[in-house]
């Protein structure tokens, strides 16, 4: 069974709507739903925003008996324009540092590997999904922290090391980071809804929310049905 954690209720409900049935499987938080769609059961999860309630919500998943994870919703880009299905090779987080304590790269957590790479059985459907949906999409790196940045200061540090960075969100990385110690096949799809240090950011997050997590959606419900 597919697991899919979801930050915020609007990249839920853009992925409920296209359930052909759904069932709430947990009434206490994190709410868990049971869905179906083209014939493949999925347990979704409302985590909430940050690393930790993502990282909790996903333990929850993995109790219900998932055996897949999935990161879906909207990201912050970074040099990617609104719009753009972000499908990750690789995620990492931008607020660690244990640089003092050894041969650690900035954003590895102690005994962790620096990066937590995306399945790549999986990104290879989602980005079949996203060519066949005529989506813009881009791989490359996603990084996560609990802040919403709103300019790239603190990206800067990571341009040598990731050159390849795409898109900031909350959540993938911590939901990564599970999936690895479970050792369960992991995947992100997040859509840009606001560009990282543009002046109309907060307006745009706004003003694009909805749609970016209706994209998202949409790449899911692809990557499930097999079309």
């Amino acid at each position: 069974m597919i697991g899919v954690v979801f930050a915020m209720q609007d990249e839920l409900d853009a992925f409920l709507a296209l359930c052909e049935d759904g069932v709430t499987a947990r009434d206490r938080r994190p709410l868990i739903h049971r869905c179906t769609l083209a014939g493949q059961a999925a347990a979704l999860v409302l985590s909430g925003v940050g690393k930790t309630n993502a990282a909790h919500a996903t333990s929850c998943l993995i109790a219900e008996g998932v055996t897949t994870l999935i990161s879906v919703g909207v990201a912050g880009g970074v040099e990617t324009d609104i719009g753009t299905v972000v499908i990750p090779s690789r995620v990492f987080y931008h607020d660690v540092d244990a640089t003092d304590f050894g041969t650690y790269r900035l954003g590895q957590v102690p005994g962790m590997p620096a990066f937590f790479e995306c399945d790549r059985s999986l990104h290879a459907r989602a980005v079949e999904a996203a060519e066949e949906a005529g989506a813009t999409w881009t791989g490359g790196s996603l990084t996560t922290g609990d802040a919403f940045l709103k300019e790239t200061t603190r990206l800067a540090l990571f341009e040598d090391t990731y050159p390849d960075l795409r898109a900031v969100d909350m959540e993938s990385a911590a939901i990564a980071h599970v999936a690895h110690l479970e050792n369960l096949p992991f995947l992100v799809i997040r859509t840009v809804s606001d560009k990282v240090g543009a002046p109309s950011q907060t307006t745009d997050y706004a003003s694009f929310m909805k749609d970016a997590a209706r994209r998202s959606a949409n790449i899911l419900a692809k990557v499930m049905s097999g079309r």
